[in-house]
């Protein structure tokens, strides 16, 4: 709820207190020397409601920037799942790229081409480090001739 309805109700309340004050001291009149009391008390209802209306109206400012900020870093978290996404789907085609029937050693021959080191091919093919040492030997070979 706004600051504006806080205060609203806050005036309203403040209203009623006036009305059944007046109504106390005009019906009662023997009740008349109570007035200064009632005012006296009436005035401090009136600056307990202010105080709680800018009490309400600051907390709801903090809300709205807490929101904000939570808004803020939802959008970043959503921005890092879908960069995550695309990361994970494009190792997943690397994984796969190979050609229809090729053996992982096929696949893993042609990252070397692409640049993988010994500890990608161990990590990506399950390759003993001795057979990715190999691939990546005969990969420079190449690349050198």
């Amino acid at each position: 709820m706004s600051a504006l309805w806080w205060m609203l109700v806050g005036g309203l309340l403040v209203g009623v207190v006036g009305v059944v004050m007046w109504r106390v001291t005009h019906r009662h009149p023997d009740r008349a020397d109570d007035t200064g009391l009632l005012e006296a008390r009436l005035r401090v209802l009136q600056d307990d409601v202010a105080a709680l209306c800018a009490c309400q109206a600051d907390t709801m400012e903090r809300i709205q920037a807490r929101e904000q900020s939570l808004r803020v870093v939802e959008g970043r978290l959503e921005a890092v799942e879908q960069r995550l996404r695309q990361i994970a789907r494009r190792q997943e085609e690397q994984l796969h790229a190979g050609e229809p029937g090729e053996t992982s050693y096929g696949a893993a021959i042609r990252l070397a081409h692409q640049g993988a080191n010994v500890e990608q091919l161990v990590n990506t093919f399950g390759l003993a480090r001795g057979e990715a040492e190999l691939i990546a030997a005969l990969h420079r070979a190449e690349n050198e001739t």
